[in-house]
């Protein structure tokens, strides 16, 4: 089963973006994210769309 969330820490090392630069763009609205409990996590498929990533 593919992963449908990613951590922040995670989203980084995957995008080579720096975690400020996903910060800004959740607070933007650019990237989707929720929390559960303490985490935050990005919903993969709104990455894909935000480092402009064609789903295969």
């Amino acid at each position: 089963m593919e992963q449908i969330t990613v951590s922040i820490s995670k989203a980084a090392e995957l995008t080579s973006l720096h975690r400020a630069t996903l910060y800004r763009a959740m607070e933007s609205g650019k990237l989707r994210s929720f929390k559960v409990g303490s985490r935050r996590l990005i919903d993969v498929q709104s990455l894909r769309e935000f480092v402009g990533v064609a789903e295969a």
